[in-house]
């Protein structure tokens, strides 16, 4: 996760740079569409990750917890505000000594992998899961590269959760795999709640920007969960987060501790300080990447005085102590309910973010798909039964080819669209369309 490459003149440090490139990605995509709220959320095999964008911008706090904001270890360094939990398509679903179900943290990797893979894996996965309920296809997986063994996943989720609660009869092993889903979900949604509602955030002002290779066969299941009214499935999802470090423009963050009142007399001080950090951070990107635009943003950490704990505000532009006051103001009530007017409010640190802004790939042709759909004529839909959690039951689904959905077209759930390295699940009550970057775009509010 952190790693430094010899013969540089500095080291190199990497931190979570896979889920970072995925909300630079998702913020990019959602500036494209007119998309200005979302959750960035990303389950790959063994966690699933998520982020808030708000008005296109993604927060960037300057202290990250290696493992999970509960226990993790805490390093300094400015990384993109991302949550995680122990749930992805490779986490093990065991029974603790009370005979409850769970799901995570621990995963099976990809070797020995979920016991559907045939690699030796002995107990049961996510994938396992997903596979006894129907949603996944045993010869279709990862384009027919690999081919899933249904046999296996059933044996595991028998032996390790059926049983063992006492499910008996032809639908012991769907009971099992139901479990199994329902508890992912609820933990995966537990970290978007944790996220967003404890932050003052209604999440329902949002969209579920769903990536990985897991996530979107959950993402409409935790939108409906969360009252989330859309979904966004991009193309190649799998590889997503990769695509979003194509999109990354150099930046550098510079800040300065500054403690002072929040007043006019304080202002052109803190003004006089922003302008040497931007001086500062604007030399430093010209001599490592050359001219090119640069842009500057402003912000602030400010506390009432007297607190231990403050906030990063955005400063607004042309900004003086009243204006800026103000909006510390409301974003504090936000977040916990309440402001305090009458009493004093401090800076504590400057930062200044530097931008220089480089020849981005189009994401038009980042999304182009049309070579894997050569030789398709049109959106041929088998039926395959698939397990829907809100309904417990069976239903004849739609499979749909992804590659072969031109822009523009529409349909309704029940519903399953396939693609190389992910598959995305529409509900019974959804409808979707293919956009013009040729995402999935799920309407979830019916």
């Amino acid at each position: 996760m952190i790693s430094a490459e010899r013969g540089c003149r500095e080291p190199i440090t990497l931190v979570e740079s896979g889920p970072v490139g995925g909300c630079i990605g998702a913020a990019s995509f959602g500036s494209a569409l007119g998309i200005d709220n979302l959750v960035a959320f990303d389950m790959g095999g063994t966690t699933s990750k998520c982020a808030m964008i708000e008005r296109g911008r993604y927060a960037v706090e300057s202290i990250y917890y290696i493992g999970g904001p509960d226990a993790g270890f805490p390093i300094r360094g400015n990384v993109i505000d991302i949550l995680e939990v122990g749930v992805g398509g490779g986490s093990i679903a065991w029974l603790d000594d009370l005979q409850r179900l769970n799901v995570g943290p621990k995963s099976a990797g990809s070797m020995p992998g979920p016991a559907c893979y045939d690699r030796g894996g002995a107990e049961p996965a996510v994938t396992d899961a997903h596979l006894a309920l129907g949603r996944l296809d045993p010869a279709h997986f990862l384009g027919g590269e690999m081919n899933l063994v249904p046999n296996k996943a059933r044996a595991v989720l028998t032996s390790r959760i059926a049983k063992p609660l006492g499910y008996t009869g032809d639908d012991a092993v769907t009971r099992a795999a139901k479990g199994v889903l329902t508890i992912a979900n609820l933990t995966m949604s537990s970290i978007i709640k944790k996220i967003s509602i404890a932050r003052g955030y209604d999440p329902r002002d949002f969209a579920l920007f769903c990536y990985g290779g897991g996530g979107p066969l959950h993402g409409t299941e935790l939108a409906r969960a969360l009252k989330i009214p859309r979904v966004i499935v991009p193309p190649e999802p799998g590889n997503f987060s990769a695509m979003g470090m194509l999109l990354a423009d150099p930046r550098l963050d510079t800040a300065r501790t500054f403690v002072a009142r929040l007043d006019a007399e304080t202002m052109p001080r803190a003004l006089a300080i922003y302008a040497e950090l931007e001086a500062e951070g604007g030399a430093a990107l010209r001599r490592e990447f050359g001219d090119g635009k640069i842009t500057f943003e402003r912000e602030a950490e400010i506390r009432y005085k007297g607190q231990q704990h403050s906030l990063k505000i955005a400063l607004p532009p042309a900004a003086d102590a009243a204006s800026l006051r103000a909006v510390f103001d409301r974003e504090y009530e936000r977040r916990y309910g309440h402001a305090n007017a009458a009493a004093d409010a401090q800076l504590v640190v400057l930062h200044s973010l530097a931008t220089l802004h480089m020849v981005r790939p189009e994401l038009a042709r980042l999304a182009d798909r049309d070579r894997h759909a050569a030789d398709k004529t049109g959106a041929v839909a088998r039926k395959r039964p698939i397990f829907f959690l809100e309904e417990d039951r069976f239903l004849d689904a739609a499979i749909l080819d992804r590659y072969a959905l031109p822009v523009a077209f529409t349909g309704r759930g029940p519903a399953l669209i396939e693609e190389y390295g992910s598959s995305t699940l529409i509900g019974p009550r959804d409808a979707f369309a293919i956009g013009k970057l040729k995402e999935i775009d799920i309407d979830c509010s019916q």
